[in-house]
């Protein structure tokens, strides 16, 4: 067999395998609503509330409350999360599958629905 297939067909085998370790395993919402937005004094996180009765919750953290936003958010994340709260629209939130943020399932996507 031609070593640059094998090469090829390792190669592809790769990426699939880490690709459905790590983008596959999150989850998104329903469409919900963010009914509260909360930040503690020298975190760079935001606590995250919404209207579901059971919160998406992919990695099985023990506190399934709210959600956390990543410690490396970024301002668009803010800007996201307030404008849906204040605007009352109904988003959907990818939650994190490979871990927790403060024992709570983390944020690493936000689309604003109509």
């Amino acid at each position: 067999m031609n070593i640059y297939l094998v090469m090829k067909q390792l190669l592809i085998l790769l990426v699939l395998f880490f690709y459905s370790n790590t983008a596959l395993s999150n989850q998104n919402t329903g469409p919900v609503k963010i009914t509260a937005v909360e930040n503690w004094a020298g975190s760079e996180s935001l606590f995250v509330w919404t209207d579901e009765s059971t919160k998406t919750n992919p990695a099985n953290c023990s506190y399934s409350g709210s959600y956390l936003t990543s410690s490396n958010i970024k301002d668009v994340f803010i800007t996201l999360l307030l404008s849906a709260n204040i605007a009352n629209k109904k988003t959907q939130l990818t939650i994190y599958g490979d871990g927790c943020g403060n024992n709570r399932p983390v944020i690493v996507a936000i689309k604003i629905l109509q």
